[in-house]
């Protein structure tokens, strides 16, 4: 291993640097889950497992993203653009994240309820959390009829 020396006040202080050969990033292996993204900022850096994801919402330029355990964090990135992103890396199961609206994207694993009604959408994994969402009825029927394409009713007739 090569190491450099330097003698200050009869004090040597050895450096040992080591060398590695460079691997094209296409060849690394990969060490992140295919699910996960890192989103970088001046000051700080945040991974984000995407299955822990509940839903994504939009606040102007920013996009705002809660997890199942209700950790909620905000990121310089529009809704449009992280909608783009998600389609990117759900490519092979694209019904993973829904947009509904102009407001919301849900991850579609964890819709429980639809009421358009009261225009409320309820997200849970049935276990250890619940959020529920306002959003319009007409988005609301159209995740409805994306879900459920065919009425089904308790109605005999």
């Amino acid at each position: 291993m090569p190491s450099q020396r330097s003698k200050s006040n009869g004090v040597h202080t050895f450096y040992f640097v080591v060398i590695r050969p460079w691997i094209p990033a296409a060849e690394r292996p990969h060490t992140v889950k295919p699910k996960t993204i890192y989103f970088s900022s001046r000051d700080e850096l945040l991974r984000v497992d995407l299955s822990s994801i509940v839903y994504f919402e939009a606040d102007g330029n920013y996009t705002r993203f809660v997890s199942m355990n209700g950790l909620s964090n905000m990121v310089c990135l529009n809704l449009g653009k992280m909608e783009e992103l998600l389609a990117l890396r759900f490519k092979d199961a694209p019904g993973t994240f829904v947009r509904i609206g102009k407001r919301f994207i849900v991850n579609m694993k964890y819709v429980y309820r639809i009421n358009t009604l009261k225009q409320e959408l309820t997200l849970s994994d049935q276990t250890t959390f619940t959020m529920t969402l306002s959003i319009s009825k007409v988005a609301l029927k159209a995740l409805k009829e994306l879900i459920s394409p065919v009425p089904v009713s308790n109605k005999e007739q």
